[in-house]
């Protein structure tokens, strides 16, 4: 190969590769998509000593401002002796990515309100940390959506995840590639 020709791939070689490490991916998930996935994951029920808490009936709710997924959730409480309450509580987190599996999950949920009618109000700081303990365990196990790997788009997004951002109830998420 003559030197004009090596000098003349080189060229194109490197014009290449700066223009990948420029590639990003945007990505949008409506909460309508975020509402099954989260729906699918429930009921959670968790049992400690002599309660039992389930939760269930998540409605899923995008945070414009804090661009944090959130939602609620019905509570059911249960205790030996007929002792019954349900309410509500309102959890949020934020968006992480694991790019070697393509999930999106909730990282860092916060039950920020916490209401259980019909069981004794000392009992409630017990059931929210309860409550507490429960969503962050199933949020950190199930993704909220994974890329689809039959996607030719998706399945080079897997790469780093390089801003989310909360809009009209959809979550933008851009990933940068490379």
């Amino acid at each position: 190969m003559s030197s004009f020709l090596k000098y003349i791939f080189v060229i194109w070689l490197f014009a290449v590769s700066n223009i990948s490490f420029g590639l990003s991916y945007d990505l949008e998930i409506t909460e309508q998509a975020l509402q099954e996935k989260v729906s699918a994951m429930m009921p959670i029920e968790k049992k400690r000593m002599f309660v039992t808490v389930t939760l269930s009936d998540p409605q899923v709710d995008l945070l414009k401002d804090q661009n944090r997924i959130g939602f609620v959730v019905k509570v059911t409480a249960s205790m030996p002796g007929q002792l019954q309450g349900s309410g509500r509580a309102s959890v949020s987190g934020s968006v992480r990515y694991e790019p070697a599996s393509g999930a999106f999950y909730v990282d860092d949920p916060v039950v920020e309100s916490f209401d259980v009618e019909k069981l004794p109000a000392k009992y409630a700081p017990m059931l929210k940390e309860l409550s507490q303990t429960t969503i962050s365990k199933a949020l950190m196990q199930y993704p909220v959506y994974t890329l689809d790997e039959s996607r030719f788009d998706q399945k080079m997004a897997k790469s780093m995840l390089e801003s989310v951002e909360v809009n009209n109830e959809i979550l933008y998420i851009k990933l940068k590639a490379f």
